[in-house]
Parts: structure tokens; C-alpha cells; sequence
């Protein structure tokens, strides 16, 4: 039952500037694509929020796994399969450095992506989002 740990995500600052809110509240930032699972038959993710400022308050940092439907015969094709949302960050409730962790539902499929959604609050500022990600992998 051995098992690996990925470093999906070092310690990476997401700068937000306000005007990045137009016309919505939130921005889905992809940081691992094509992250092959098809040996692995359970996944367990750890996810990180540093502590940096500004994070204003109601921001949230939401970490989320869809399927990746790449396929070499369309290359440049975006598939873009509905995401779940594994952690959820709020500012207010979560205090940095703060960490969770969540386990994917198998089956997960062969090929998966990593995401944050980040939210803005109801007034948008400038927002800075510290966040990591390993992913921890067992097979048989």
C-alpha cells in the first residue's frame, strides 16, 4: 500500500486588483491539469491558506477537482466538466495560516484538474490569496 505525495501548488500569492470583480464575484484560477490518477484508488488532499494582507473580510478560497477530458486527439480543446468543491477557506472563520484536508470521491478518473474559485467580498478591493496544495496518493 505504497503511497506519494504531489506538491500540486507551492506557496503562491493570487494578487486580485478590484477591477479583476467586474461584472462578477468570483475567478477560477486552474493550477494542475492532467494530473494522472488511473493507479491510485484513494487521494487525500491537503490545502494551505498563509497569512497575508490583505484579505478582506467575506473572501473566500474555494479549492475544487473536476475531471480533465483532455485527449491528444483535440489537444486544443478546453473540456470544462462541472467542479466540486473539496475546501472552502472563509476570511472571518478561517484564520491564516490555516489548513484542511478532504478526500476525492472514487471514482475520480483517470485524468483530473485543480482549481480555486476565489471569491470576492460584497465590496470589491484589492484581494492577495496565499495559498498551497499537496495531494496525497495510495495505491494497491
Amino acid at each position: 500500500m505504497a503511497g506519494s505525495t504531489i506538491r500540486l501548488l507551492p506557496r503562491t500569492d493570487y494578487k486580485l486588483l478590484a477591477q479583476s470583480f467586474i461584472g462578477g464575484k468570483d475567478v477560477r484560477m486552474v493550477f494542475a491539469r492532467r494530473i494522472d490518477t488511473s493507479q491510485w484508488r484513494e487521494a487525500i488532499l491537503l490545502a494551505r491558506v498563509h497569512a497575508v494582507s490583505p484579505w478582506n473580510a467575506g473572501a473566500q478560497a474555494n479549492l475544487e477537482v473536476a475531471l480533465d477530458a483532455y485527449t491528444e486527439e483535440d489537444p486544443s480543446a478546453i473540456w470544462a466538466p462541472p467542479p466540486t468543491s473539496l475546501v472552502t477557506f472563509i476570511q472571518g472563520t478561517d484564520t491564516p495560516p490555516a489548513a484542511k484536508n478532504a478526500g476525492l470521491t472514487s471514482p475520480f478518473g483517470p485524468l483530473v484538474l485543480f482549481q480555486w474559485k476565489l471569491v470576492m467580498a460584497t465590496t470589491p478591493i484589492d484581494t492577495t490569496y496565499s495559498v498551497s496544495v499537496d495531494l496525497n496518493l495510495k495505491g494497491d
